[in-house]
């Protein structure tokens, strides 16, 4: 039996409930990461600040380091620009190994 996994928007629901300031998510074959970058090229490597990789398996919430040692990172999907209520804005997939983003002319709009 396949299990299915479980989707942006749940992912988005269950670390919105975690962290209160998201506005940006970056999208693994295995996980969604939540962040918040407040335009000051600030790292946040622990705390509160620090982002949230919610796993699409099974909705577990981890931390960063604890995705890279235990699932080993995941495949890189593409960044995801999103407003204050977890709607996507803008999409950026990655196209070269000097890891240079192209702007995707795809928006998304919810009902």
């Amino acid at each position: 039996m396949v299990k299915k996994m479980i989707t942006y928007e749940k992912a988005y629901k269950i670390a919105k409930g975690l962290k209160s300031l998201i506005n940006y998510s970056v999208e693994y074959d295995t996980a969604y990461l939540f962040g918040y970058d407040d335009g000051t090229d600030t790292i946040f490597y622990g705390g509160t600040e620090a982002p949230c990789v919610v796993l699409k398996k099974d909705g577990s919430a981890v931390s960063m380091p604890w995705f890279i040692a235990k699932e080993g990172g995941g495949k890189y999907i593409r960044d995801l620009e999103i407003d204050d209520k977890g709607n996507i804005i803008r999409q950026y997939i990655e196209e070269d190994e000097e890891c240079e983003k192209d702007f995707t002319d795809k928006f998304y709009i919810k009902n």
